[in-house]
Parts: C-alpha cells; sequence; structure tokens
C-alpha cells in the first residue's frame, strides 16, 4: 500500500511467498516495485539504493534480489527501471479479491478495529484489508460491473477500443459459462485484456505512454513553429516538392 508516493505496508500472501520460493526481503521487494509503478507511466523509476533503503538492505542485495525475481519471472528490467510481470500481478490480484470480499461473507475471518476505519482480517495465514467504503458500481455489459473510476483507468491504460472488447469478451463468457467473479475490473486485467489483445497488458500499457510521450513532443514542436520559436526544416522529399512547385519564367 503507497502512501505519499512511498509504500506504507506489505501485505505477505504467505502461499504465494512459499511457491516461489522466496524470502520476506523478496516479497517486499517485489511488492514495493509493483506499488511505486502505479504511475502514470506504470513503471517503478526507484533506485536500487531506494528500495535498499526502504526495506532495510544494502543497494548490493537489492541487486541481487531483482535477479533472483526476474529468474522467477515475477519482475522485468526496462532499462534502468522496473516493472513486475503479469506471473506476479496474477497473484496480487487474487489477493485484491480476498480483499474485496463482503464482511458478511467471512464469518470465519477475524477481524479487528483499526484507526483507518478498515478491517484487518487473518484467514489461512495471509492478511488482508477490507474496506468498509461502498462504492457503487454500473452495469457496462450484461453480468459485467465496475465503478466508473474502474471504467476510466482501463480506457486511459488500454484505450477504448480494447476496453470495450474485453468488457464484451467477459460478459460473453460469464453468460455462457454461468461464472462470477468477485471483482470483474480484476479478471479483466487478470486475462480478458490479454485475451482480447493478443498481447501481455504490460506491453500494452508502454506503448501507449509511447504514444503520448510522442504526441506531447510533436504538438510542442509544432507549437513552437507556429509561435515563431523553432524554425520548420523540409524534409528532402518536401525540398524537392517544393522546387518542381517554383513556376519557371
Amino acid at each position: 500500500m503507497k502512501m505519499n508516493g512511498t509504500p506504507r505496508y506489505t501485505v505477505i500472501m504467505h502461499d504465494v511467498r512459499e511457491k516461489y520460493k522466496m524470502s520476506l526481503t523478496e516479497y517486499a521487494i517485489a511488492d514495493s516495485i509493483y506499488h511505486l509503478q502505479n504511475n502514470e507511466k506504470h513503471i517503478c523509476t526507484a533506485s536500487r539504493e531506494y528500495l535498499g533503503k526502504f526495506v532495510g538492505v544494502t543497494e548490493r542485495q537489492v541487486r541481487r534480489i531483482i535477479i533472483d525475481l526476474e529468474t522467477k519471472g515475477l519482475v522485468k528490467k526496462m532499462g534502468s527501471n522496473l516493472i513486475v510481470t503479469d506471473e506476479w500481478t496474477k497473484n496480487y490480484l487474487e489477493k485484491e479479491d480476498i480483499m474485496s470480499a463482503q464482511p458478511d461473507k467471512v464469518s470465519s475471518q477475524k477481524r479487528t478495529k483499526c484507526p483507518v476505519k478498515e478491517d484487518i482480517m487473518s484467514t489461512n495465514n495471509n492478511l488482508y484489508i477490507h474496506n468498509k467504503n461502498n462504492i457503487s458500481k454500473k452495469e457496462y455489459a450484461p453480468s459485467v460491473k465496475m465503478t466508473e473510476e474502474q471504467k476510466n483507468k482501463l480506457i486511459h491504460d488500454y484505450g477504448a477500443s480494447i476496453t470495450d472488447k474485453a468488457i464484451e469478451e467477459l460478459s460473453i463468457y460469464k453468460e455462457s459459462s454461468g461464472k462470477k467473479y468477485k471483482s470483474d475490473y480484476h479478471t479483466i486485467l487478470k486475462w480478458v485484456i490479454k485475451e482480447v489483445a493478443g498481447k501481455d497488458r504490460n506491453t500494452i500499457i508502454v506503448e501507449r505512454q509511447n504514444e503520448r510521450e510522442q504526441q506531447a513532443r510533436q504538438g510542442k514542436i509544432e507549437g513552437d513553429i507556429k509561435s515563431g520559436k523553432l524554425e520548420q526544416r523540409l524534409t528532402p522529399e518536401e525540398t524537392k516538392q517544393f522546387i518542381k512547385s517554383i513556376p519557371k519564367y
């Protein structure tokens, strides 16, 4: 969980940790990368030194841990930056599905009050936070519901076309199979985006971010040309066309 740009705590899924044979420090590093990449670029730009100071290990240890996480297919390098893979995300989303469960459906779980008006629940050796604030969901297709904020985030990250196709795909699947999910939004992230787009969802996010940056650069160049700050230069082909257009006397 993040607070003011820094993860405030790590919720440990011990079954996931044991599945990938991770130490507590490795888990904390992977979880921190996941939360720190929750920004406009969807990339963790934190330095190895910063991650080390945050979890209490040396920069050298962080570099070794990142290599181990890469080997396990949980983290991927993007230049000097980092992102978690879908392999890590799907396990995290399963955790969030449990976190979103209604309190009356988890009567066997122990709950204690905490100052932030959330319930802390303990089950199967894992700790979860349950937020009691109910946010209304809209039905965007038969059997597919999510909040307006979630729909807008999908459009921002993957585009309106892929979002609409993903919602339609999930609707058809749920209607035909009778399958129910605790969170349609997280189900779309977990497998539907990749199903309809034919590529890793993190790849789509990076591609769209690159497109936005390219458009911003192009817009700035055009603005500078119009304002006279930048001289417009013709390409070789444009130069040829310009010469041809000059009247001969």
